[in-house]
């Protein structure tokens, strides 16, 4: 009989120790997923596998989305323009450069920014160079093609608004390549300008040695190479000086009205004593005269 009644007993304790012993277990593995959630991270997804094996493209893409979207401002830029006299289709010569530049025309650097109109444009090139100011027909802007020599000019394409800042920009690259203005339906006068018109205001300008003239240094190479007549009164030399001082000396009037012949040969350095007859240096002649007889 006390057999018996322990077998209960002990079937109540071992169960109730299993449950207990389940209870713990289920809790702990309720437990721990909630843990594991807020320590572990989410899982991987395409787009952080892709930026892990392609970093340089991603992480350019993610840049470019925080980057301020603002534009730079549009800087100004220097560019350089030729004048022509007509239109033409080979770039000008050196010599007709040259021509070009006496006259007025030729090559001018100007600023040029990004909201410039046409009409802008046009007042532009007018205060530069005012013989445009008489062109009625028109004129289009040109650049030159690739190659060496004479290169062959091409029109830029014009829009719809004409010439503008972000044309000129376009047809020259940062204002590297030089644009040609040719009138379209007339011809430049090409008579040199005078040294001080205001196509020259602007210019360099040095004196010349000879003449005493100012001018811009481009003209002062011409003027050189063509031969300065400035010095046929300005830079006499001793000898040249004395026969002037002899020719306008006055013989006393009591001296005899007798001409003097004069060789050639010796008239720049000895000449006749108008009394005796004798050859005398220039530079005593006048001495000797007051002597003699």
């Amino acid at each position: 009989m006390a057999r018996r009644l322990s077998h209960p007993q002990y079937d109540q304790k071992a169960a109730s120790a299993a449950a207990q012993t389940f209870l713990s277990m289920l809790n702990r593995t309720i437990e721990e997923p909630r843990q594991g959630s807020q320590d572990m991270s989410p899982p991987p997804t395409v787009q952080n596998e892709m930026s892990r094996s392609f970093p340089g493209f991603f992480k350019r893409k993610s840049a470019d989305k925080h980057r301020d979207k603002k534009q730079k401002p549009w800087k100004g830029f220097d560019m350089a323009f030729f004048l022509l006299s007509e239109k033409a289709e080979t770039i000008p010569t050196t010599q007709e450069e040259l021509e070009l530049l006496q006259a007025g025309l030729g090559k001018r650097t100007l600023s040029i920014t990004k909201d410039l109109s046409h009409e802008e444009l046009s007042i532009l090139l007018e205060s530069t160079y005012p013989k445009m100011a008489s062109l009625k027909g028109g004129w289009l802007l040109y650049k030159a093609a690739g190659g060496h020599g004479r290169r062959r000019m091409i029109a830029v394409a014009l829009e719809s608004e004409g010439y503008t800042g972000s044309v000129l920009r376009s047809a020259s690259p940062g204002g590297k390549f030089m644009l040609y203005i040719a009138p379209l339906q007339e011809e430049i006068d090409l008579s040199p300008l005078p040294v001080d018109a205001p196509e020259f205001s602007l210019m360099p300008k040095a004196t010349c040695t000879q003449c005493k003239m100012v001018m811009p240094l481009q003209m002062l190479a011409l003027h050189v190479q063509g031969g300065c007549e400035g010095t046929s009164r300005t830079t006499l030399s001793d000898s040249e000086q004395e026969h002037e001082e002899f020719d306008s000396f006055s013989y006393p009037s009591s001296l005899p009205a007798t001409p003097v012949v004069v060789p050639p040969s010796n008239k720049q350095s000895k000449t006749k004593c108008p009394i005796c007859y004798k050859d005398f240096p220039i530079k005593d002649i006048e001495f000797h005269a007051s002597i003699c007889g």
